[in-house]
């Protein structure tokens, strides 16, 4: 990605990490009904799976995306809160699938959360 480029939210990191508090509802109200734009084979395609990915982002602290936006890049990002708790940013990776190995993902999601814990945190004074 490149500073300033747009990219959807649905299929990218950061932006399930932005939406990690919504549910189906609202996703609806910010996304709409219309069907999701496709652009690999491991693309969300739906409000409900987003819904759904959305759930476990909140339960895991952060957010995948395995080619879902780009094939062969890997990204792992994860909610930054303000101190009302309230997603505010994200922080995140983002690698070729050859230098970001699965079994690397664990790790690095665990320096993602941390990292983003600690900017929550510095907001907060």
């Amino acid at each position: 990605g490149q500073t300033g480029e747009y990219a959807p939210l649905h299929c990218t990191t950061h932006g399930k990490a932005l939406l990690a508090d919504c549910d189906l509802s609202a996703l609806r109200d910010l996304l709409g009904r219309a069907p999701l734009r496709v652009y690999t084979r491991a693309t969300v395609k739906s409000l409900t799976s987003l819904a759904r990915v959305c759930a476990q982002v909140r339960v895991e602290g952060f957010a995948l995306d395995d080619g879902e936006y780009m094939e062969e890049v890997r990204c792992i990002a994860a909610p930054i809160r303000d101190p009302d708790g309230e997603i505010v940013a994200s922080v995140g990776i983002s690698s070729p699938v050859t230098r970001l190995h699965t079994r690397a993902i664990a790790r690095a999601a665990d320096e993602v959360k941390k990292t983003a814990h600690a900017i929550s945190a510095s907001l907060s004074g």
